[in-house]
């Protein structure tokens, strides 16, 4: 699972989590569980020959593998209910199969974790989504840089192109630069460089037709 999806050039980097599907393969029967084990082990003595069987110490053996599979199994499966309980609180991402087989994503913040049987389920807006489906924990000052910064750029985004801007917008313009000046270094680094320089643009649009509207407003005076 990753802990945070990652910036590169002030963009966001989808971030594929590998835990998950790790998990949900070891659930599906990939890996040799426990179970698993018993059962090869019982059927290896159910069908061995009886002109050459087994010997005791073999399967001794054999039963201290199992126990050291189970051991480790219930190892995980610890560590797992441990790992999901410091998720409350916190705002995630989970991957969610739909009816048609296809997958997507819910997001939320986790309000209780609940073990029933051997599975463990995050409860988000109270339905539950098994762990082993987990996607992306989100980190809270990530979170929030991302909010803030999303925002910011679709404002930047709706702005008209440079030759088209007009003294309406002086007030939005100011007010996003006012918004970006704010903003600590890190939010800063979620904002790619093609954004910043729209704005410098629009700023500079802005100072040239207020300059021209003070240079007809002198003509004026002076006429």
């Amino acid at each position: 699972m990753s802990s945070v999806a990652k910036i590169s050039d002030g963009e966001v980097v989808n971030n594929t989590s590998t835990t998950a599907a790790t998990s949900a393969n070891s659930k599906n029967g990939s890996t040799l569980d426990k179970d698993a084990f018993l059962q090869l082990l019982v059927a290896q003595m159910k069908y061995q020959d009886p002109l050459e069987p087994t010997s005791n110490t073999e399967y001794v053996a054999q039963y201290a593998t199992f126990s050291q599979v189970e051991s480790l199994q219930n190892m995980s499966t610890s560590m797992e209910n441990q790992n999901a309980l410091t998720l409350v609180g916190k705002y995630v991402t989970m991957d969610v199969q739909t009816a048609s087989g296809s997958t997507t994503t819910v997001s939320g913040r986790v309000d209780y974790v609940e073990k029933t049987g051997d599975d463990t389920y995050l409860y988000i807006d109270g339905t539950p989504y098994n762990y082993a489906n987990l996607n992306t924990v989100w980190d809270g000052d990530y979170l929030e840089a991302y909010n803030l910064c999303n925002s910011w750029a679709k404002s930047v985004n709706e702005l008209p192109a440079t030759e088209r801007i007009t003294l309406d917008y002086a007030d939005s313009i100011a007010t996003l630069r006012d918004t970006y000046d704010k903003m600590t270094s890190y939010q800063k680094s979620f904002i790619g460089s093609s954004l910043t320089d729209t704005l410098k643009a629009a700023e500079a649009k802005i100072a040239e037709l207020k300059a021209a509207k003070e240079a007809e407003k002198s003509d004026s005076e002076e006429a």
